[in-house]
């Protein structure tokens, strides 16, 4: 007899409808695309660009094309945008584990 698999099934269908699929079609979860931006955040510091000033996005294109590849200017603006939430997200978290919330 077969194992009730439906708790398993109900979390896949939990972590599909929150999660998107990337270039290779694997689902990347909200937790895993706030860990992108906050890494794309540290990147774009270090370099010295500001992810929201109106030419950051330009700038960062113009370095993706030197990998060879390339990314509009709006479609990175669209992900730059989604960088201060991610930061206000992951610090209030990290605020709940300190102080055992």
């Amino acid at each position: 007899m077969a194992p009730n698999n439906q708790a398993a099934d109900d979390l896949l269908s939990k972590r599909e409808s929150t999660a998107e699929l990337d270039c290779d079609g694997v689902l990347v979860t909200p937790n895993e695309r706030n860990t992108l931006l906050l890494i794309i955040a540290a990147l774009a510091q270090k370099a010295g660009i500001d992810p929201a000033h109106h030419k950051s996005a330009s700038a960062i294109s113009d370095l993706i094309s030197l990998l060879g590849a390339s990314v509009s200017s709006p479609t990175i603006r669209d992900k730059l945008n989604m960088i201060p939430a991610a930061v206000a997200r992951r610090e209030v978290v990290v605020g709940r584990k300190r102080t055992g919330k």
